[in-house]
């Protein structure tokens, strides 16, 4: 799929489009090189993903080793529904922003597939982190 959309784009400029009515265009074995393309942009969210997850846990685990010295934080304290709440949330939101500021993967249509999936990463990991912000405050 990722292969056909990149084709569909470049056949969208007018030079490229009468370089393929004229048959140069694209070159023998086009189809490989597209494919390796878009595997390394899909490895490059995968690694967006998770470089910030490892970040945003590093500093939750450092966040929650400060509270446990502290005294804020112990074992036989009752457990606060609300600050749980409010502490995955921030650790969603902190993760999805992370995520989405911290990689550079533009190119120059703006349509490649994963331009396309990083917002919805995006998405499905700060909309829940805010709602549970939210919840947590309110509850």
């Amino acid at each position: 799929m990722a292969v056909n959309h990149a084709m569909a784009l470049n056949l969208e400029s007018a030079d490229l489009r009468r370089s393929y009515e004229a048959g140069t265009f694209p070159r023998e074995g086009w189809e490989i090189e597209y494919l390796e393309n878009a595997k390394q942009a899909t490895k490059n969210v995968d690694r967006a993903l998770w470089v910030s997850f490892l970040y945003i846990l590093i500093c939750a685990i450092i966040g929650l080793t400060l509270a446990t010295y502290s005294g804020k934080l112990h074992y036989t304290k009752p457990l606060d529904h609300s600050l749980l709440f409010i502490f995955s949330g921030t650790f969603l939101s902190a993760w999805a922003t992370l995520m989405e500021l911290g990689e550079n993967m533009r190119t120059w249509s703006g349509e490649c597939l994963h331009e396309l999936l990083h917002p919805a990463i995006f998405k499905a990991l700060f909309i829940p982190g805010t709602l549970f912000i939210l919840a947590g405050t309110i509850i």
